[in-house]
């Protein structure tokens, strides 16, 4: 048995069914309505679904927006704090902390609540907090204390995008709605990191026209959220007396979620791979610049072209394979065997300036040409891993997560993520001093190799 058709996820025939209605008519017990048999379909087919499109363009436009807020407020953080490594590390926790403290909260919000309520006033705030940068931004303690109160008010958020993706979708067209999806998030973070500096240092815009023009974009994508469909304001009635009682249903509720996802070893090692990977990104963003300078002999301003550029390309290919030959591809395995090749790419940049050393011996050319020829083909297959990885483990977590789940199932990606994010980024700064950039490289690397190796196992 495949680990795609075994587990809690398998659907019955059409014949058993027909044959499961006609028992239930005679004996009196309610029976689930016929499910329609799933359909391979690609990008086009998904895009022409009108509540997806206004979804996806949310998150294209909220997501955007974020991101060039996020540089902002770095810019502006280093400009008070003559550019203090811990001024901004702070700012980092600020965001990371709650997604760990109330993920679970935030997943149970979202199976009680109505999903699009959760995304349009989660935009809304966002969109209010742009404001309060704006009056405040000359105040360092006053921009941690908006920052933290918007990432704990928006925990919600992004548990409920996800769980209302297959609300909104046909189970044959997840595969494609999770490419594009994934795609976009992370075409937005390149967009928005560079939108960002461009907007502020424009003298025309600046810092508070740069938060204020951020807040119409995401006063845009809660409006466009408005026409969703019925489905995604369903909420689902609990009553309690008093307000322990709620207090103890909803810690009922997280042991539950954590009970159901560790019961399924196919949803786990989905939710760790999505966790593992941002860690991964993050730390290769945090040692980009210091990689393209030491290594390329260039400026960190080349970062974006030399290594962000081929990933990018890589990133599209890799969701064009998934939009062709997506409904071909065993999920688990795919995952895994994306997440092996992160680790190897990794570790093929961990010696690129071993080879580079060697090559310049016997090549006239110069070292940033030679390094250059060797580090865009990997971040080009470091591309294509990545999309491979994360669109088939988000389907596996959407198709496998209880429908009463799914809000509190994606809250745990979002805390593993944050858990798995947060000591691997204090560990690069703190190895920094120790070891050499390649060095670093070389342990992220075999650690990813691993944890892909280990998942394959898990899975067999």
């Amino acid at each position: 048995m495949s680990e795609e058709s075994g587990g809690p996820r398998a659907e019955p025939t059409e014949i058993t069914r027909r044959l499961d209605l006609v028992s239930s008519r005679l004996s009196g017990h309610a029976v689930e309505p016929m499910l329609e048999p799933k359909a391979v379909r690609g990008f086009r087919q998904v895009l022409r679904n009108g509540p997806f499109v206004r979804l996806w363009m949310a998150q294209a436009s909220s997501q955007t927006a974020q991101n060039v807020i996020w540089w902002a407020l770095i810019l502006q953080i280093a400009h008070l704090n003559n550019s203090s490594p811990s001024a901004i590390g702070i700012a980092i926790l600020m965001v990371q902390l709650p997604t760990i403290l109330f993920a679970g909260l935030s997943g149970v919000l979202v199976d009680r609540f109505s999903k699009q309520g959760i995304l349009i006033v989660s935009n809304l705030v966002r969109a209010g907090a742009c404001l309060g940068y704006v009056a405040f931004q000359d105040h360092t303690t006053a921009l941690y204390v908006i920052t933290l109160a918007v990432a704990v008010i928006n925990q919600p958020f992004q548990p409920a995008e996800s769980a209302t993706i297959p609300v909104v979708v046909k189970p044959g067209d997840l595969m494609a709605a999770n490419a594009l999806f994934q795609i976009t998030f992370l075409s937005s973070q390149v967009l928005g990191f560079t939108l960002g500096p461009i907007l502020v240092a424009l003298p025309f815009v600046g810092i508070s026209r740069t938060w204020i023009i951020s807040g119409v974009f995401l006063v845009f994508a809660a409006l466009v959220l408005i026409p969703l469909p019925a489905i995604t304001r369903e909420r689902r009635q609990v009553t309690t007396a008093t307000v322990r009682e709620a207090g103890v249903q909803m810690l009922v509720e997280i042991v539950e979620v954590t009970r159901a996802v560790a019961r399924d070893k196919h949803l786990t090692v989905a939710l760790l791979q999505l966790s593992l990977a941002p860690a991964v990104l993050l730390i290769l963003s945090q040692l980009g610049p210091q990689f393209v300078r030491q290594v390329l002999g260039t400026g960190s301003t080349n970062a974006m072209i030399i290594l962000v550029a081929p990933a990018g390309a890589g990133l599209g290919l890799g969701l064009l394979l998934i939009d062709r030959l997506g409904h071909l591809m065993p999920k688990g395995r795919v995952a895994s065997a994306a997440l092996l090749t992160i680790g190897v790419a990794v570790g093929a940049l961990a010696v690129v300036p071993t080879v580079t050393a060697a090559l310049l011996s016997n090549v006239h050319a110069g070292r940033t040409i030679v390094a250059s020829c060797m580090t865009v083909p990997i971040s080009f297959v470091l591309g294509i891993a990545t999309a491979l990885l994360n669109a088939p483990a988000q389907t596996i977590v959407q198709e496998r997560a209880d429908a009463n789940l799914r809000g509190r199932v994606f809250a745990v990606q979002q805390a593993l993520a944050a858990c798995v994010t947060i000591p691997p980024l204090i560990l690069v700064a703190v190895a920094g001093q120790l070891f050499t950039t390649p060095q670093i490289l070389g342990i992220v690397s075999v650690v990813v190799i691993l944890a892909g190796i280990a998942s394959r196992l898990v899975l067999e």
